[in-house]
């Protein structure tokens, strides 16, 4: 599933960003298409499928590393309701004696984690809070030593 950013859903707060150019389009929408088994996922294929040369696939990776994950978590969102869909699904449904139960806590695991991604339910925040206490300690007054008395915590003379 691709969401084009030239239909205006989806993809339009990714080029808002930052403005792509249309090999840079091209690659996304490659490397994201899941019906191209070929391209789907693999930066080389995308690469030469968008008009780079075969070598470059690794550069523009990490180039676009900001685009491609922001691509990704917009398809973990608009993955999220079929993901909702199958979690109500497992908890209605009776068990089917011909499914493996674990099958069905494997499905209802997968829907939880792309809700996960999608941040929809599990958010970890962390909240620390310090207390700064500074303190001004005033020590007394240092006294003039006789030359050659040195304070030795060990007692030994020097």
């Amino acid at each position: 599933m691709y969401l084009s950013p030239s239909t205006g859903h989806g993809m339009n707060s990714l080029t808002k960003k930052k403005k792509l150019t249309d090999k840079q389009e091209a690659f996304l929408k490659h490397y994201f298409d899941v019906d191209c088994p070929q391209t789907f996922s693999n930066g080389r294929q995308s690469a030469i499928k968008a008009g780079y040369s075969i070598n470059s696939y690794e550069w523009i990776i990490t180039s676009m590393r900001d685009e491609i994950v922001e691509r990704a978590k917009l398809e973990f969102a608009a993955t999220s309701p079929k993901a909702v869909r199958r979690i109500v699904d497992s908890m209605e449904a009776p068990h089917n004696e011909d499914e493996p139960l674990g099958r069905t806590e494997l499905r209802f695991k997968a829907a939880q984690d792309i809700l996960d991604r999608a941040g929809i339910t599990k958010k970890q925040e962390m909240s620390v809070e310090t207390k700064n206490l500074h303190a001004v300690v005033i020590l007394p007054q240092k006294t003039q030593h006789e030359e050659g008395q040195i304070y030795n915590p060990d007692g030994r003379s020097s």
